[in-house]
């Protein structure tokens, strides 16, 4: 299967917060997080949902 390039825009808060959206999809995806003592891990938990499962339900 080939892979599909996904432009998406984001808003980017402290510890973890994030705001995806993606226009071709009309698909907005908020995910919250608490990791304020661990920067390195941050963009982790919303990068997932948004790749592993919002993505991969529209795709």
């Amino acid at each position: 299967m080939a892979r599909e390039e996904v432009r998406w825009i984001a808003g980017v808060g402290w510890g973890g917060q994030r705001l995806f959206i993606v226009p071709e999809r009309d698909l907005v995806v908020l995910a919250h997080a608490g990791l304020y003592d661990n920067p390195p891990m941050q963009p982790i938990p919303a990068e997932v949902v948004l790749r592993r499962y919002a993505l991969a339900a529209c795709l």
